[in-house]
């Protein structure tokens, strides 16, 4: 699965390339593999700016470790929960993912997605 040019590859390694902003990326890398759906820019219309918040010094992120007398972590369970979940359920994709492209097995791809929806349901 490839989604860059020999040229840009080249550029790249030679550093010298510049990659695209995410949007651009992350369409040319659904045409690129596939994609029966739209997961990645789906989540990253969705989830990329609370992410990006939750690392980059964002709201978030000051929010969480900003209190009135310190400056020490304070997510709530149910967040460090959230991003849990989410993370998880990325990685189970990730896998799927390379299960069908890199390996070609189906069969590991399809006990990914029954492993994917025995751990959703906790």
């Amino acid at each position: 699965m490839l989604c860059a040019s020999d040229e840009q590859l080249e550029a790249f390694s030679n550093n010298s390339f510049d990659l695209p902003k995410n949007p651009k990326l992350i369409n040319s890398v659904e045409k690129a593999g596939g994609f029966d759906g739209k997961q990645l820019s789906e989540t990253y219309t969705k989830a990329w700016k609370h992410l990006c918040d939750y690392t980059h010094t964002g709201t978030l992120q000051v929010q969480r470790w900003n209190k009135s007398d310190s400056i020490e972590p304070s997510c709530s369970d149910e967040e460090v929960i959230e991003v849990i979940r989410f993370t998880r359920a990325y990685a189970v994709l990730a896998a799927v993912s390379f299960a069908e492209t890199v390996v070609k097995n189906k069969e590991l791809a399809e006990q990914f997605l029954v492993t994917a929806k025995e751990i959703s349901a906790v």
